[in-house]
């Protein structure tokens, strides 16, 4: 009797273990299975999230919509957009200075370090409105002004002034040119800044980066100076 209970109670004890290992074993394949559903949800989640930041994430050299709107509202769109024409000649900046060879300048025979740019230079001739210019030395060596190239210019003509003036931008603006017709040739400007002390004044740019840009002032509507520069 004492042997049949003994080994009643081992089968008992024996069944209820199998019972808990086989529950154990479906708790931890059903554990095993919701991880791999709750893993597999959240890398398609941060899938999700990777296509939308590079759907997002505007290309290398691409352009806002505001920027192409600017860009394409003018005509200087890159730099070789920006020259001058003289007595009627198209010469792209920079150019060399011997197109001005007429001409004199106090500032001839200073040096030019490589790669830099003097500001200030100016040229004159008489009878001729005078002309600032930006001498810029392109080379490995120290020039003089006189052997450097011109990255830009300024003209600027007092309201009596009377002078020849042989100096004008893309399509034929120069000084004494309507605001219109600066409008009509260019388009709306990058940059547009009225004078409050002197409401008739106005000074507008076009812009393609910090050293490529035309400036154009006006007083009363008519072109009173201009400054282009390319500096690239």
């Amino acid at each position: 009797m004492k042997k049949r209970l003994v080994a009643f109670i081992l089968l008992c004890c024996t069944g209820f273990s199998l019972m808990a290992c086989s529950n154990k074993h479906t708790t931890v394949a059903s554990y095993v299975k919701n991880k791999q559903k709750t893993g597999n949800k959240k890398k398609s989640y941060d899938k999700g999230l990777s296509n939308l930041k590079y759907n997002s994430k505007p290309e290398k050299g691409s352009w806002t919509l505001d920027e192409i709107d600017i860009a394409s509202s003018h005509r200087f769109n890159s730099a070789e957009d920006f020259w001058i024409s003289y007595k009627g000649i198209k010469y792209q900046l920079p150019t060399s200075i011997s197109l001005f060879q007429d001409w004199s300048s106090n500032e001839i025979n200073e040096i030019v370090r490589p790669g830099q740019y003097l500001i200030g230079a100016s040229l004159k001739r008489e009878g001729y409105e005078s002309v600032s210019i930006v001498p810029y030395n392109d080379t490995t060596e120290d020039l003089k002004v006189a052997d450097c190239k011109i990255a830009g210019l300024t003209i600027r003509q007092p309201l009596s002034s009377a002078k020849t003036i042989e100096v004008s931008l893309p399509c034929g603006i120069t000084l004494g040119s309507t605001y219109d017709d600066v409008i009509k040739a260019y388009g709306e400007a990058t940059v547009n800044i009225a004078s409050i002390n002197y409401p008739n004044s106005k000074i507008i740019t076009y812009r393609v980066d910090l050293y490529t840009y035309v400036r154009i002032g006006f007083s009363n509507n008519l072109v009173t100076f201009f400054d282009i520069r390319n500096m690239n």
